[in-house]
C-alpha cells in the first residue's frame, strides 16, 4: 500500500470506494446537567433498541467539494496498484491554525489493514510540517468505532453540538463530537 498525496480525485475514483456509511449497534447518549454553579456533558455508551445502516452522502454529493479541497495539497490516497483503496480529505483552517479532516474513508476490501490509520499518519506529519498547531475533525455520537479509532490515533474529543443535526430530515437524533489531535510543537 502506497500513501501519497492526491494532486486530482475523480468522481470514478471516489465511487469506487463503495458505500459511505456505517453500522450502528451503538451509540452515545448525551445528557446535559445544570446547577446554579455548574454545567456538564456527560456521554455514556448504550445499545440502540434496532441497529441500523447509517448512511453518509453520495459521493456524487460531495465531489465538488472534494475535487476543490484535493486541489490545496492536504489530501493523501491508499493505492494498491492503480487502485485507490482509501482516501482523507482535509482543509487548512487558517483562522485557527488547524489541518480540518473533511472524509475519511477506506473501501472496505481494505479495512482493519491500518489503511486509515496510514493515512492519518500522513495528515499527522503534513499537519507538523506546515506548522499547523492540531488536526480536527468532527463525527457523530453513533459512530462509535469512528470515535474509538481517533481516539488511539491520539485524538480528544473536545466539542458537541447537540444541535448540528436536524432530528426531522434524518429520522433521529445524532450529535456533532469535535475531536482535535494537537501537535507537539518541537
Amino acid at each position: 500500500m502506497i500513501i501519497q498525496k492526491l494532486e486530482v480525485l475523480t468522481l470514478t475514483q471516489l465511487q469506487g470506494l463503495g458505500q459511505f456509511g456505517y453500522e450502528v449497534t451503538q451509540q452515545y447518549e448525551v445528557m446535559k446537567e445544570a446547577g446554579p454553579d455548574y454545567y456538564a456533558i456527560r456521554m455514556t455508551l448504550k445499545d440502540v433498541a434496532s441497529p441500523y445502516m447509517k448512511h453518509d452522502s453520495s459521493p456524487e454529493e460531495d465531489y465538488i467539494d472534494y475535487e476543490e479541497m484535493v486541489r490545496l495539497g492536504f489530501s493523501y490516497g491508499a493505492f494498491d496498484g492503480d487502485r485507490l483503496a482509501g482516501i482523507v480529505i482535509a482543509k487548512p483552517e487558517e483562522w485557527n491554525n488547524t489541518l480540518l479532516i473533511w472524509h475519511l474513508h477506506v473501501h472496505e476490501d481494505y479495512r482493519r489493514q491500518s489503511v486509515a490509520k496510514q493515512l492519518i499518519e500522513r495528515i499527522v506529519e503534513q499537519a507538523n510540517a506546515h506548522h499547523f498547531r492540531a488536526v480536527a475533525l468532527e463525527t457523530q455520537n453513533t459512530n462509535v468505532q469512528a470515535i474509538a479509532f481517533y481516539m488511539k490515533c491520539g485524538f480528544e474529543l473536545e466539542g458537541i453540538d447537540t444541535s448540528l443535526y436536524d432530528a426531522s430530515k434524518i429520522g433521529r437524533d445524532e450529535v456533532a463530537l469535535y475531536m482535535r489531535k494537537r501537535i507537539d510543537e518541537t
